[in-house]
């Protein structure tokens, strides 16, 4: 079961939020645990009541110029965007790993918290109701407009010859912020 149907990706040039380091932004309860927390997001939002699905937004994998690779989901539950995640990584490096070039609309994080050599680097985070472009889609996944923030975090992965950026952008109706 997807959430929405097949929606065009995000521009890969889209303008960028200001990022900081997670240690460096003020933020409490329920907001603070899941923007910090390094585990599993699909986990997390799989150990929620309902029923978890990806939706991929675009192809599965899309070039963003000559070096780089980029694909887009949408993690829902119950057919209720709640994150947007897009993952970056060299195309060279994305050739040497037939699991995630055969991803399709499963979860990376499958993949990524199985690797048992996984290093997590640092989290960075920004707020995407600043980006236009952004918001703008939201109605387009079905979501209700931003009444504040919207949260996103990043960071860099590794796994054997992989290293990968994760961005994961809670949506309006994600539980950080129904919590």
């Amino acid at each position: 079961m997807h959430c929405v149907a097949r929606l065009p990706a995000l521009p890969l040039d889209m303008p960028e939020p200001a990022w900081q380091a997670a240690e460096r932004c003020q933020l409490s309860g329920s907001l603070a645990r899941w923007l910090r927390d390094t585990g599993s997001l699909t986990a997390a939002l799989r150990a929620r009541p309902g029923q978890f699905s990806v939706t991929l937004l675009g192809p599965s994998w899309q070039a963003q110029d000559d070096d780089w690779q980029c694909r887009q989901v949408l993690l829902c539950l119950d057919e209720r965007p709640l994150v947007w995640a897009l993952t970056r990584l060299p195309g060279a490096q994305l050739a040497q790993v037939p699991a995630l070039v055969g991803l399709g609309d499963r979860p990376l994080g499958e993949w990524l918290f199985s690797q048992p050599d996984l290093q997590r680097e640092p989290l960075a985070l920004a707020d995407f109701a600043t980006v236009p472009a952004f918001v703008a889609a939201l109605a387009d996944w079905g979501c209700p407009p931003p009444t504040g923030a919207l949260w996103g975090r990043r960071s860099w992965l590794s796994s054997g010859p992989v290293r990968l950026q994760l961005t994961e952008v809670f949506l309006p109706l994600a539980p950080p912020y129904e919590e």
